[in-house]
């Protein structure tokens, strides 16, 4: 599998779109180095933007966030909301007889909020997100799938 290269797939989709790094910067809400750094540094994708930022930046520049996050690898068969996320959690607590801060210690992210909230999931970054999904057995890529659709 190749080197997922994501600052410079971000640099080139703002380039074609004819977005400056100042507009994208105002767009996501985030400091003119911040968004430099989106651009410069793999991981800052990963670890930085929250999924809600995520949505925005893919539809100002046009991009397909399972695409852009596959890196050649099969995509997942289904999207799966945060309304189903956090169904998908609160049974994995049943069948697995966790409190929700058991459940949180072994993913390392409060989740309480979410499981009230689904909504609340899109301020994770996709760290996060496939920090929470992992447990699960859910695509992380499956929830992004999802939100692409907003």
């Amino acid at each position: 599998m190749a080197e997922p290269d994501y600052a410079k797939r971000i640099r080139e989709a703002r380039e074609r779109s004819g977005k400056s790094i100042d507009e994208m910067a105002s767009l996501l809400g985030i400091s003119r180095e911040w968004y430099f750094d989106l651009e410069d540094y793999d991981q800052e994708i990963l670890d930085t933007v929250s999924l809600r930022q995520l949505v925005t930046l893919s539809h100002a520049l046009g991009l397909d966030l399972v695409d852009f996050f596959s890196n050649g690898a099969a995509k997942p068969a289904e999207s799966v909301s945060l309304d189903a996320l956090a169904e998908k959690i609160n049974e994995y607590l049943t069948a697995h007889n966790l409190t929700v801060a058991e459940f949180e210690e072994a993913v390392g992210w409060e989740v309480a909020k979410c499981l009230a909230e689904p909504r609340e999931f899109m301020n994770f970054n996709v760290d996060g997100l496939k920090d929470v999904t992992k447990p699960l057995g859910v695509d992380w890529r499956a929830v992004l799938a999802d939100l692409s659709r907003e």
